[in-house]
């Protein structure tokens, strides 16, 4: 898998670098071919269950039952190791690719001045951590208007459907006039695209609520967080560790009674 990883973080790379940056209605890159073409059809052949996922509960996620219909799976050793072996190995090696240097070093550079802009902040130089996950969308799914948290230096999804029957699924960015939102342009949930954005505070974005009909919403989200010191990036590892168990428990749970 060295030479998957080897090749995915210089495709990515290249990919970052070649972009050419839309300003309108706020900073960003719509990607196309994120993973080589050959790639693509293995990672949507390797999607793991639902059953693997966790849930991501925020108020707009949440559905009647109490349950949400946002589902995660995050691309970090203690939760792939949860994944059959074959599918373990694939998926480090996609996770060790998005999060590598290379990656990193590529958006820092096309991102680099509005990164320096943001209010007061002076992020060219802060250390970042980046974050990467599987999503996976049910119905009743949505989010509304909103721009992401300063924890966050950069925002990027990437998606990933069969085909182009989901394409009026893609995440919308609008404009704020006084309190006023317009929809600027929705993106496509077409097969092996994406986007990339500094979060600023005019990076407003959101996606309609999903039905029955639109069946599952699947895609990979890179965030990079800015790094948080020491105690803070502990706090984050202790939350994490949290985390983990529950998930560990919940899983063994819901595999005993099949409720996921």
């Amino acid at each position: 898998m060295f030479d998957l990883r080897l090749r995915l973080q210089k495709h990515l790379a290249a990919l970052v670098e070649t972009t050419p940056m839309d300003i309108a209605p706020f900073p960003h890159l719509e990607l196309s071919n994120v993973f080589p073409a050959e790639l693509y059809s293995e990672v949507i052949d390797n999607l793991p269950e639902t059953r693997f996922y966790g849930e991501l509960k925020h108020a707009d996620a949440l559905l009647p039952n109490g349950r949400s219909a946002r589902r995660k799976l995050e691309l970090r050793p203690a939760r792939l190791r949860c994944l059959p072996s074959k599918l373990c190995v694939f998926w480090t090696a996609i996770a060790e690719a998005l999060t590598s240097k290379m990656v990193m070093q590529a958006y820092r550079s096309k991102f680099s001045q509005i990164l320096a802009e943001r209010r007061s902040d002076s992020l060219v130089n802060a250390p970042f951590r980046p974050a990467a996950m599987l999503l996976r969308d049910l119905a009743g799914y949505k989010i509304s208007i909103h721009t992401d948290s300063f924890r966050k230096a950069i925002t990027t999804q990437y998606y990933l459907p069969r085909d182009f029957s989901q394409a009026h699924l893609g995440t919308s960015f609008h404009t704020d006039e006084k309190g006023i939102f317009t929809n600027s342009r929705t993106l496509e949930f077409a097969p092996n695209t994406g986007y990339a954005f500094p979060v600023t505070e005019n990076s407003w974005h959101s996606v309609q609520q999903t039905s029955d009909t639109h069946g599952e919403r699947n895609s990979i989200m890179l965030i990079y967080y800015v790094d948080q010191g020491l105690l803070g990036e502990s706090i984050n590892w202790a939350k994490q560790f949290g985390q983990d168990l529950l998930h560990y428990t919940s899983r063994s749970q819901s595999t005993d009674t099949g409720s996921l």
